[in-house]
């Protein structure tokens, strides 16, 4: 079978080959998204056999490095040295690991990743392997309800008593390569020197973040900051909060939707067949 007749049957609804093809392709995608390259390799050989021509077979095997577009949140805990200084080792011990514990249930639940920790640093990533459309939002999100669950911890604790807990956020988002289980690249150092320009309890996002959060969040900007390694300057935002009401400024439009030509093509064939299994369901005299 030709490409062009592969590519024409893809469209049908019911072609077993090509069903099975798009299948595989799926698989395929999942494969290279958590860096499983052994079974890309197996998958893609499998997609050629059946379509010798599948463009997208072969962009999936294209070098062993994946890169994408990520978004990044570095935290850190404001006055962990004052902190121990005054405390007991074993009760400040307590605190960080309480500390890291509340951070990590927060960006658990809206889908993120702690890529790294050392000290009291922690690096988040929002888009892989588990990747969302609004991963951006998420990461936003995300740190606002660490500054807060932070706060109540550490009322608990009493540390406010003597030295205040709290954290400084920032969330960037650029391109990384993707090598196995971690990223490389300079978006996460300049996460962390983005981290620098936020105060205590803020979250601070780059503007290309804020390109993708725009109309959710009210924010203030603070000016181009300059961070080192960086040729170009970056426009900084302080997060205020979100909005309710999720208005978007005058002039401002969702992105419109693309891609994904097999899966809208397969979503409109199946409802072309519920809606035949109805209409034939209801000529039989069915519900």
């Amino acid at each position: 079978m030709s490409s062009q007749t592969q590519e024409s049957s893809a469209g049908l609804a019911g072609d077993p080959l090509a069903d099975r093809i798009a299948d595989l392709v799926a698989d395929a995608r999942t494969a290279r998204r958590v860096g499983d390259w052994a079974r890309l390799r197996q998958l893609v050989t499998a997609i050629m056999v059946l379509d010798p021509h599948n463009a997208e077979a072969d962009a999936l095997l294209g070098g062993s490095a994946q890169r994408c577009q990520m978004t990044l949140m570095f935290c850190d805990l404001v006055g962990s040295t004052a902190l121990a200084d005054r405390r007991d080792p074993e009760e400040t011990g307590k605190i960080l690991r309480v500390y890291r514990d509340t951070c990590a249930e927060v960006v658990t639940g809206y889908g993120g990743e702690i890529e790294d920790q050392q000290g009291d640093g922690l690096l988040v990533r929002f888009g892989y392997p588990n990747v969302h459309e609004d991963d951006a939002r998420r990461a936003v999100r995300s740190g606002l309800e660490m500054i807060r669950a932070i706060r109540n911890r550490a009322q608990r604790f009493g540390v406010e008593d003597d030295v205040a807990l709290q954290l400084r956020v920032a969330v960037h988002t650029d391109l990384v390569v993707l090598h196995g289980d971690g990223v490389a690249g300079a978006t996460a150092n300049e996460a962390a020197r983005l981290q620098n320009h936020a105060q205590p309890d803020t979250v601070v996002i780059s503007d290309t973040t804020q390109a993708l959060v725009k109309g959710y969040f009210d924010v203030e900007s603070i000016g181009e900051v300059e961070l080192r390694g960086v040729s170009r300057p970056v426009e900084a935002f302080i997060v205020l909060g979100e909005r309710d009401d999720h208005c978007f400024p005058a002039g401002a439009q969702l992105s419109p939707f693309a891609g994904r030509h097999r899966e809208r093509q397969r979503i409109a064939a199946l409802w072309r067949m519920a809606r035949e299994d109805w209409r034939v369901a209801q000529e039989d005299g069915g519900p």
